[in-house]
């Protein structure tokens, strides 16, 4: 076996060792597969080993004389070809729900671009024996690429920096640490392909997307050690770890303020309209959160129908003025179509390290706050 063919399936081997170790550790993490990034990613491994194997297996047999060797080699390439967009397409949805976890996947317009691309590489790869569309054996069997082969290079590249489209266009939707993890997997491979059309024989595309893959799924473990399950918003734990540093922070000149927020209601929205729809008032409150605080803000679910927010300020105004904004998008966000009407007890306070002390005195603090609050309106009713 030629030298350059060993080193080839060298790098195969060890990535698809990566992948299975990544896999592995993504299946043993989320046994029940409840997250949805999850079992994308999870598609996303699956896809880009069945591309590195068939790549792999191309190499294998190609030049093998013989007429089983010449079948092995079409049925493989054509294979390879067929599957190569996969990859590219689970990671555009893998990126549009991180984006925009409440939306259903089918009403996305890249969920169909994803599986357009995908039928069309395989349309190209099917045909490719009859035309030689993307490659062509020889009498030797050997493997030379087709007069396509260069522009379905390009377009893969093209299609490959989708995801980093969506993730700019939303940048502010989700954190500076998962933007740039993120927008490392369609750009690194995308260099990696463009130089391996250019030089012809290197194996640049695959490993280049196994670092990448790497570097996402840092992101997943990230998103899942810290993230609230239902609603993407920030769990308690995390808010613990942030609410300390930012005390750490607290001085004369400079302190935080906090928002705690109760869904008024809620036990009525899950008695009358069901679990479902209290699960779509949680989600909807996060969403409105999100939309009405600033990027340097930190939203977190406390348990049950509690918010608290964290805001980097220590003015009155700007925490009356980013209130008024939840209030307002709640309002907007009711119906008449709706089984349920959103609406919230909030209550907000400034730290302060002469009365609060410690985080769980300011919590104490803000949930009274907030419970006066749902008091007063009870009162007015």
């Amino acid at each position: 076996m030629p030298l350059v063919t060993l080193l080839r399936i060298e790098i195969d081997l060890f990535s698809l060792a990566i992948l299975a170790i990544i896999g592995a550790s993504v299946i043993i993490r989320n046994r029940y597969h409840r997250f949805m990034d999850s079992r994308l990613f999870l598609l996303l491994i699956i896809s880009i080993s069945s591309v590195i194997i068939f790549e792999g297996l191309s190499w294998i047999v190609d030049g093998k004389p013989g007429a089983a060797m010449r079948i092995a080699g079409y049925v493989i390439n054509i294979l390879f070809y067929a599957l190569i967009f996969t990859p590219m397409g689970i990671y555009l949805i893998y990126v549009d729900h991180f984006t925009a976890p409440n939306r259903p996947l089918v009403l996305s317009i890249y969920f169909w671009t994803a599986i357009a691309v995908a039928v069309m590489g395989a349309l190209f790869a099917v045909l490719s024996p009859i035309r030689g569309l993307l490659f062509h054996l020889d009498g030797k069997n050997i493997y030379s690429r087709g007069p396509l082969n260069g522009f379905f290079n390009i377009l893969m590249a093209v299609i490959g920096l989708l995801p980093a489209y969506v993730l700019v266009r939303r940048r502010k939707t989700i954190p500076s640490a998962s933007f740039f993890n993120l927008i490392l997997y369609p750009i690194m491979p995308s260099i990696g392909g463009i130089l391996q059309q250019f030089v012809y024989g290197t194996n640049l595309f695959w490993p280049a997307t196994v670092i990448a893959v790497f570097i996402t799924f840092i992101n997943v473990q990230n998103r899942q050690i810290d993230s609230d399950y239902l609603t993407g918003t920030f769990n308690r734990s995390s808010l613990q770890e942030y609410m300390g540093a930012m005390v750490r922070k607290t001085n004369e000149k400079r302190t935080f303020a906090g928002i705690m927020l109760d869904l008024d209601n809620f036990k009525l929205i899950n008695d009358k309209c069901g679990h479902r729809a209290g699960d779509q008032a949680l989600i909807e409150m996060a969403g409105i959160l999100h939309a009405s605080v600033r990027k340097t803000d930190f939203v977190a679910r406390y348990g049950g129908d509690e918010f608290i927010v964290i805001l980097d300020t220590g003015s009155d105004i700007v925490v009356n003025e980013i209130i008024d904004r939840i209030h307002a998008a709640m309002k907007a966000a009711n119906s008449a179509e709706k089984d349920y009407t959103l609406s919230a007890s909030i209550g907000r306070a400034i730290f302060s390290l002469e009365s609060d002390r410690n985080l769980d005195t300011f919590i104490h603090r803000l949930d009274g706050l907030m419970y006066m609050e749902k008091a007063r309106l009870v009162s007015t009713i």
